[in-house]
């Protein structure tokens, strides 16, 4: 178990490690229909009750389990509570539904609760953890989100990102963050730590780790004898340099995660020299075995990652991988790519910088033959791997999610798709204005695709120059026997202000005629997607003018109505992820 005091072995003498916590990630964009998470199901009674029988001679105990756990799902959720108040069963049949999955975000629920579980086994031991009392509230957890909000520094703390804190004396700054980052990472970090141990949740299987702080080295070897099969790990820094495997010992050098997002990053006090390579190395050699579905990324473009060091150079091999998601990742060398992608494979996602290794990988990597999702995404402009994609004809998803040039997507990518007779999902990016209606009649001899998403011209910020043609598109897309979902992004209309400002004309009116100018668009975009309802029979999704909406048949006449999904406009960033790049 980690000390209160391990924890603060890389604590600045200022304490402002504190303000990596507060820092927010900004994405400029508006990005909220479809982002709802579905709680894990709760787990079986006999499973939350650690065995013996139920006390309660109720009936209701008497049934098979899989009967107990269908009747749990349907009980409204303000029931549970009342639920939990008839008896001891009762009460642990219902937390296993309230606390499958709990969110600990730093507020004094989240303490407490943290010390209600380390209460419950205090004294004992992994011999001994299936004897003690119940009931046991670590029993039904499944799922834990690390996700700390900045207000409850602000509250406990004092500490805030704001110019009134700035103003105080540089002494009262300096107490401040100290005592806050004495708190937070010696007492509070710690305390997740040793929760971890399976003594104390035996059945926990998911860990999403969304605070962009330093971890110290015990906290991932606590990770990797763990119970947790489904890791996820959002923009960790790195203090210092390590790997974890050596310091196991040799019962544990094996990790059966099954689900693993890694993405490590580098704080503004990291120095230069320290590499998260060894780190990653180490984790997927950890759990190279049943590793099936990995994410790897590092937002630190100069440490290159490889799987070859100074004591190992045999690759590891990974039977189990079946999707594979590789961010902005910096490769030293091609022993990552030549580890991680292999003829099993089924979901591939490169999002690379500009480096060669990654053009000749691919350019010789020669067919998969599972491979059905294949996308090729950056932060930089660059050409598809042609030879790969003449390699995998059999593809089903296609995305190349960043801006192309109409020389490579009209002349080269959209040719080469004839032969992809499998295809029925695609996303490309036009880097132009406007997409040609040669390129829109060559898409329409995809014949089997089922939908499809379209942009062109600036991609980030509030710039909008897609004066998008609706009646060209209707014309070709209409020729898609098959399409049911179309998403067209950042297309603009014209306005006063012009195309590009046309989403930003609102913010130039007063309240009420802001709410006007929303009316008109909404109306003008429901109108064209009853056009497009009329025309392609089987659509039963669209957005456009940054609005999703649903096509339903009406009466019995077969007339279709257009509703709109979402209240306000959205940048469907991440929905349009999970819908065209198979994202989850």
């Amino acid at each position: 178990m980690l000390s209160d005091e391990e924890g603060l072995d890389s604590i600045l003498p200022d304490g402002a490690e504190i303000l990596d916590v507060m820092m927010s990630v900004f994405s400029g964009v508006k990005d909220e229909f479809g982002k709802e998470e579905l709680p894990p199901s709760p787990l079986t009674f006999d499973r939350v009750c650690g065995g013996p029988s139920p006390q309660s001679t109720a009936s209701l105990f008497k049934l098979p389990t899989e009967l107990m756990d269908g009747i749990l799902q349907h009980v409204p959720s303000d029931s549970l509570a009342p639920l939990a108040l008839v008896n001891r069963d009762c009460l642990q049949w219902a937390r296993s539904r309230q606390f499958a999955s709990i969110h600990l975000d730093y507020g004094q629920p989240s303490l407490d609760l943290i010390q209600r579980l380390l209460d419950e086994v205090s004294g004992l031991d992994s011999s001994t953890s299936s004897i003690m009392p119940l009931p046991r509230l670590g029993l039904c957890i499944r799922r834990i989100t690390v996700a700390t909000n900045p207000g409850w520094i602000e509250y406990r703390h004092g500490v805030e990102l704001s110019e009134e804190f700035n103003e105080l004396s540089k002494e009262t700054r300096s107490k401040l963050m100290v005592d806050a980052s004495s708190a937070f990472y010696g007492k509070y970090i710690p305390s997740i730590q040793r929760i971890l141990d399976p003594v104390v949740l035996p059945h926990l299987e998911l860990l999403d780790w969304k605070d962009k702080i330093p971890l110290p080295q015990s906290f991932f070897e606590t990770l990797a004898t763990s119970h947790i099969k489904y890791l996820k790990i959002f923009r960790v820094a790195l203090n210092k340099q390590f790997d974890i495997a050596t310091q196991l010992p040799s019962a544990s050098r094996r990790w059966p995660l099954r689900t693993l997002h890694l993405e490590l990053t580098r704080n503004c006090q990291t120095s230069k020299t320290i590499s998260g390579s060894p780190l990653c190395a180490s984790i997927l050699r950890l759990c190279s075995a049943t590793l099936e579905n990995l994410s790897l990324s590092s937002l630190d473009f100069r440490d290159p990652y490889t799987f070859t060091t100074s004591t190992v150079s045999a690759l590891p091999r990974f039977p189990n991988l079946r999707r594979l998601s590789i961010g902005i990742l910096h490769i030293d060398d091609s022993s990552m790519l030549q580890g991680l992608v292999g003829d099993g494979l089924r979901y591939l996602e490169v999002g690379r910088r500009w480096q060669a290794i990654y053009s000749d990988f691919f350019e010789n990597r020669g067919t998969i033959p599972n491979l059905d999702t294949f996308i090729w995404n950056g932060i930089t402009p660059q050409e598809p791997p042609y030879s790969f994609l003449h390699a995998n004809p059999q593809i089903s998803m296609l995305a190349l999610p960043s801006s192309l040039p109409s020389t490579t997507l009209d002349t080269k990518i959209v040719p080469l798709l004839e032969n992809f007779r499998n295809l029925t999902s695609l996303r490309l990016v036009w880097a132009e204005k406007s997409i040609s209606e040669s390129a829109l009649q060559g898409l329409c001899t995809l014949k089997t695709l089922k939908q499809v998403c379209l942009s062109a011209g600036t991609q980030i910020g509030w710039r909008h120059d897609w004066l998008i043609d609706h009646g060209c598109l209707r014309r070709c897309l209409r020729t898609l026997p098959c399409l049911e979902r179309l998403a067209l992004s950042r297309d603009s209309y014209n306005s006063a202000l012009g195309t590009e400002m046309y989403y930003s004309e609102a913010e130039h009116l007063t309240a009420s005629q802001s709410r006007k100018w929303e009316r008109r668009h909404r109306q003008r975009m429901l109108d064209e997607a009853n056009t497009y309802a009329r025309v392609i029979p089987r659509l039963e999704w669209i957005y456009l003018g940054q609005i999703p909406m649903g096509i339903v048949k009406g009466d019995q006449t077969g007339s279709k109505r257009v509703r709109v999904l979402f209240q306000e406009r959205d940048d469907l960033w991440t929905f349009l992820r999970k819908m065209f790049e198979g994202h989850t």
